[in-house]
């Protein structure tokens, strides 16, 4: 039974990504522009 309820979840998972329904503007963890570019900055240097 897990088996059928994890492929039902991936199904409906890649349905979503296909038909863009996912991922959606709530689903994005935004970053503040100068934290970002601080952050490119500092891995540029590594």
């Amino acid at each position: 039974r897990l088996q059928a309820e994890r492929i039902a979840a991936f199904s409906e998972y890649v349905a979503d990504v296909n038909s863009l329904a996912y991922p959606e503007d709530k689903h994005v963890v935004h970053m503040d522009p100068a934290e970002l570019s601080l952050f490119m900055k500092r891995v540029d240097r590594a």
